[in-house]
């Protein structure tokens, strides 16, 4: 059984390593698209089938040894509650949410699929949030928020340069 999960564990970090500086193609009609890599929304599946997998045992075990606990119940439903939510977050956040830049502007499809956007001209702040890693862009309206984790989040940080003339020292983005 350890042999399987080491060899998994060496696949998940290969995958990682051949995809984490993926070149993205622009689009068509010339946005490049920052997305968070696939291995967020796998890490999600995970997650999710986690759950179920445990919900399932749950009601074997309640089944054969009847029922446990009330604080038991509490505990082990709040645990298995913020892990489906986690799950559900990581898969939205890397097949639904994405950035869209190009020279004029940028626009970002949030998890629900709203989409909203900012013309370069009209920023007015932008700020990084060493704790979550995010750069946020505003108007003071509108805000855009980008993980640092994002395919393309260089070229987002290059942008931001040569239109708003901020480099990364400046907003406290770290370089790695």
């Amino acid at each position: 059984m350890n042999f399987i999960l080491g060899l998994i564990a060496a696949l998940l970090v290969r995958y990682l390593i051949l995809t984490w500086n993926s070149k993205n193609k622009p689009t068509s009609d010339g946005y490049e698209v920052l997305k968070l890599p696939a291995f967020y929304g796998y890490i999600g599946v995970i997650g999710l089938a986690a759950f179920i997998g445990v919900c399932i045992s749950a009601v074997e075990q309640f089944a054969a040894k009847g029922m446990p606990t009330i604080g038991l119940i509490i505990v082990a439903g709040t645990v298995m509650l913020s892990v489906l939510w986690l799950g559900i977050l990581l898969m939205l956040w890397t097949w639904v949410f994405e950035i869209k830049i190009n020279e004029q502007e940028i626009i970002q499809r949030s998890r629900t699929g709203k989409e909203s956007s900012l013309k370069w001209t009209d920023v007015k702040q932008v700020s990084f949030d060493s704790l979550s890693l995010q750069v946020t862009l505003t108007d003071g309206v509108k805000k855009i928020k980008c993980h640092q984790h994002s395919d393309g989040f260089e070229k987002l940080v290059a942008q931001i340069k040569t239109k708003l003339n901020l480099d990364r020292q400046e907003l406290g983005i770290p370089e790695y």
